[in-house]
């Protein structure tokens, strides 16, 4: 209990010496750090060459480089591969688009062992932005108009991944990854998001791009009633 002197004393009754303190530290850290790189040749090896080399850093300890948001892209943005190129935007995205009843939609890119992924899922899932498991999700309803596609980064045979990767640079090619995706006035803008997002910043995307999607449809109308 704190504030209370350990009434067992350990290693025979005797206080430990600083050295043999540091020793013992030393030593548990040896073997805690055998144990994590056996780990992880042994069961973690299979995981990562399931993952087919899109790693997930939240589960490696690492901290990805997430770029701030700062405007929506109508080609591929500064910095990109293709910079300044057109997107060769996937059927899936433009058939989806298409639908008048929809305003945005979200690419969900996840693996198997990403714990970040599953954390952002969760947190989507408790807010109904989305709903099911990652494995086939889809968009809940908490946003009329929204439609959420939950990609297996490790399968992804209609190449989302890297059509919609913010820099496609292989360097950076972690998860979890948010995509927001809409109409714009004469193109498809979109977004790319590095790493786990927190669940209001994915919530104040979605409501800021159904504002923007509701005054472009305004000015299409009063343009269209003014031509008429």
């Amino acid at each position: 209990m704190i504030g209370k002197k350990d009434p067992i004393q350990k290693y025979g009754g005797k206080p430990l010496s600083a050295i043999a303190t540091l020793a013992i530290t030393v030593i548990m850290l040896v073997a805690g750090t055998g144990a994590l790189v056996w780990g992880y040749l042994d069961e973690g090896y299979e995981e990562v060459e399931t993952l087919a080399s899109v790693k997930c850093f939240g589960c490696l300890g690492l901290d990805p480089r997430i770029d701030g948001f700062s405007e929506f892209w109508d080609v591929y943005p500064d910095g990109h591969e293709k910079e300044g190129q057109p997107v060769d935007h996937r059927p899936i995205v433009l058939n989806t688009l298409n639908d008048e009843d929809v305003d945005l939609m979200i690419l969900f890119f996840w693996g198997p062992g990403c714990v970040p992924c599953a954390e952002q899922w969760e947190e989507m899932v408790e807010e109904d932005i989305a709903s099911g498991h990652e494995e086939g999700g889809k968009e809940g309803d908490a946003y009329e108009g929204l439609r959420l596609h939950s990609v297996d980064a490790s399968r992804d045979d209609e190449n989302l991944y890297w059509t919609y990767h913010f820099n496609g640079k292989k360097e950076y090619n972690g998860i979890p990854r948010t995509v927001f995706l809409f109409n714009g006035y004469d193109d498809i803008m979109w977004y790319s998001h590095y790493g786990k997002m927190d669940i209001n910043e994915v919530a104040g995307m979605i409501k800021d791009i159904q504002q923007i999607v509701l005054e472009i449809r305004e000015h299409e109308r009063y343009h269209d009633i003014s031509h008429a």
